[in-house]
Parts: C-alpha cells; sequence; structure tokens
C-alpha cells in the first residue's frame, strides 16, 4: 500500500488556530500518512508559514485574506492538489490520524469501489466514542448516530477518505454552505450517483474540539442554522419541514432561557440560508458581518 499512501493528498483547513493545525498535520507526516499536504489557511495572519517552510515538498500552505468557510476553503485545496492525486483526504485542524487508519481506509476503498465516501470511526481523545456514521431524517431536520461498521447516510468530514474518480463524478463540495451541513449535502448527493458512504471500524481518528469553534460565539448558531437552510433548499419537500421543526426548537430552547441574544443569531442564520442559498455561502456571510458591524 505504499505507493497508494504517496498517492493521498490530504486537505486540511486552518481558522486562528495555528497549534492545532500543526499538530494535525504532524500527525499526517509521520509513517503511514499521505503524500501530500495541503493546508488552507482562511483569514490568514501568516501565524503558518514558519511550519509549512520547515516541511517545505511534503506540505503546501495556501493563504486566504478572506474567512471562506468550510466549503470554499477545502475546495480550494481539493483544486490544489497534485496530478498524481488518487484519494483526497479531508481533515478537521483538531483531527488525528491514528497509526495505520490511512492504510485501512485505502484498502477498505479498493475492496469496496461502491463506497464514494470511505471514513473512520471518530474517537475523543480518551477513547470514547464521538460518531460512526448517522442516519438523516430529512422531516425532522435530525441526525442519528449509528454503529461502527455500517453503511450510513452521512459521515461527519472531521475525516473522510474520497477516491479521486468519485470527485469527477460527483463534483467539489457546495459552496453554497459555510460551514455545517455540507458533510451532509455532499453524501447525500453521492448517493444519487449510486455511491454509498461506508464506516471502517478498524480506523480510528482522534477528534478534539476546535480551539477556534470557541472565538466564533454566537455565529455558530447562525452558520448552523444557515447550513441547515441551504440544504432544505437542496434537498426540497419534506426537508422544509425538518428546517421549520429544527428552527422552533432552537428558538424555543434559546427563549425558555433567556438567551435572547442567542435567539437572535438563529434568526439570521435561518434568514441567511433561505436568502442566499443559491449563491457563496461566505459572501452572504460577509454581507451579514457588515450589517453586524453597522449596527453595533
Amino acid at each position: 500500500m505504499g505507493s497508494d499512501l504517496l498517492a493521498v493528498t490530504a486537505v486540511v483547513l486552518n481558522w486562528k488556530d495555528p497549534v492545532g493545525t500543526s499538530r494535525c498535520v504532524e500527525s499526517l507526516l509521520t509513517p503511514g500518512g499521505p503524500g501530500q499536504v495541503i493546508v488552507v489557511d482562511n483569514e490568514s495572519s501568516g501565524s503558518l508559514r514558519q511550519f509549512a517552510a520547515a516541511h517545505t515538498g511534503r506540505v503546501q500552505l495556501i493563504e486566504s485574506r478572506k474567512n471562506l468557510g468550510f466549503a470554499a476553503g477545502v475546495n480550494l485545496g481539493i483544486n490544489s492538489r497534485s496530478p498524481g492525486t488518487r484519494y483526497l483526504l479531508l481533515m478537521n485542524n483538531d483531527a488525528e490520524l491514528a497509526p495505520g487508519c490511512l492504510d485501512l481506509l485505502i484498502r477498505h476503498a479498493v475492496r469496496r469501489p461502491e463506497a464514494g465516501i470511505i471514513a473512520p470511526v471518530i474517537r475523543f481523545p480518551d477513547g470514547r466514542l464521538q460518531s460512526a456514521g448517522h442516519r438523516f431524517r430529512p422531516t425532522t431536520g435530525s441526525v442519528l448516530p449509528l454503529a461502527a461498521g455500517s453503511i450510513a447516510d452521512f459521515a461527519t468530514f472531521a475525516c473522510v477518505l474520497l477516491p479521486i474518480d468519485v470527485l469527477h463524478r460527483v463534483g467539489t463540495l457546495d459552496e453554497g454552505f459555510f460551514m455545517y451541513w455540507e458533510d451532509v449535502e455532499y453524501c447525500l448527493r453521492c448517493r444519487r450517483f449510486g455511491l454509498e458512504t461506508h464506516i471502517v471500524p478498524d480506523a480510528t481518528v482522534l477528534h478534539r474540539l476546535s480551539a477556534s469553534h470557541g472565538r466564533a460565539g454566537g455565529w455558530i448558531d447562525a452558520y448552523s442554522m444557515m447550513g441547515l437552510a441551504v440544504l432544505a433548499r437542496r434537498l426540497g419537500g419534506t426537508a422544509y419541514c425538518g428546517l421549520a421543526w429544527r428552527a422552533m426548537l432552537r428558538l424555543g430552547v434559546r427563549v425558555l432561557r433567556g438567551e435572547w441574544a442567542a435567539s437572535r443569531w438563529v434568526m439570521r442564520g435561518l434568514k441567511l440560508g433561505l436568502a442566499a442559498g443559491s449563491g457563496s455561502g461566505h459572501a452572504a456571510v460577509d454581507e451579514l458581518r457588515s450589517a453586524v458591524a453597522a449596527r453595533s
């Protein structure tokens, strides 16, 4: 499998978390890791330049002046892959490969060509199970956890392996999303092409909570609701029922808790997703940021 490992390009997205990103990339550079690592630095301050320079030849740093969000940022990395890439490994910057994980994912991809998305089991650093794939119910907008080894509706993009021929058939991530729910849409899109999402039970990735996540504040509510609204637009039909239910539930919880500011962020995200779902997610977020700044 050595040559197959060299034909893997990993894409890691950074947003103001150089320490976590460096740790993630270091785990990818150990024996058994991919041949190339592309780091996309959203809203870059140049904090990763020294790290990338120390790994010239294997790590490529792409600096974006703007925060492109997850989908557009990952696509920037995907489109910068080397010509010999046969597999893409999409990794969150707060995740680390366990030994042998990538080899197991590739072996599964070779044996099971019907798999469009191949994912490991995601665990917390202390070993507790975090994710082994999910079912998605559009009528309620809910996600249900599965046991490891299942064929899932979707896998979290904390870590997934994507054969390059799947990319050619299905396309890249939907940039109408900014952050959250783009993984659900992509896996469901693969299914429309007759491709499945497989979880490999013996492959493991350790996943911490990102330091950059905590810095986003109320925007997390906005991004999540925006993503669900964009997903409803993409799926249509009963997915709008799920969107309405999730929006009312989320708003109800925050109102009962007296979290009025949080409820406003939910509504901002809902309006953003319904209004801008057919355009660029990061452009819509930029407009909202400008509007919020003007009112403050």
